[in-house]
């Protein structure tokens, strides 16, 4: 290893189909490696890893997703429920607080989290909810499947709440 070269920074581990994955941060970069494997792309880990894209495997494949599109920039939000109380517990205290609080997640407005499930696919797309780790706002995901290696992750802010 170079001067210039840094090793990887593990961020999270994961088993799929016995093996584990091991989503990590080289150079600034997001990748996963399994075994003496890595992958930079989605495309690369959906053709060494097709089983990826079946159904009971979509929150694996919206963490790989959401990790090699953004690194840790979003986390994928697993538990709606408990994303949704508190978010609505955090919008209440700061309308109710007169003190200065630094980065309030209201001064951005309040989204609707009503409509948010775990993921899921809809028209051949996967569909799920992340969090911002710079504010915590909410984020939908779109990634078309079949994967041609062409289609980034869209990121779309939720809409206002009425």
């Amino acid at each position: 290893m170079s001067k210039l070269e840094h090793k990887p920074i593990s961020i999270q581990k994961f088993v799929f189909l016995k093996q584990e994955f091991s989503c990590e941060i080289k150079d600034r970069h997001p990748l996963i490696s399994v075994e003496k494997e890595r992958y930079q792309s989605v495309c690369e880990l959906l053709k060494a890893y097709p089983d990826l894209t079946r159904i009971e495997n979509l929150n694996q494949l919206a963490y790989v997703v959401n990790f090699l599109s953004a690194g840790v920039d979003y986390q994928l939000i697993e538990d709606i429920v408990t994303f949704q109380e508190k978010y609505l517990a955090q919008v209440d205290f700061e309308k109710n607080s007169y003190d200065y609080l630094p980065q309030r997640i209201t001064d951005h407005g309040i989204f609707d989290i009503t409509g948010m499930t775990g993921p899921r696919m809809i028209d051949q797309t996967l569909v799920f909810y992340v969090r911002s780790t710079h504010n915590g706002l909410p984020y939908c995901v779109r990634f078309p499947l079949p994967f041609d290696g062409n289609t980034l992750a869209q990121y779309q802010l939720l809409p206002y709440a009425e």
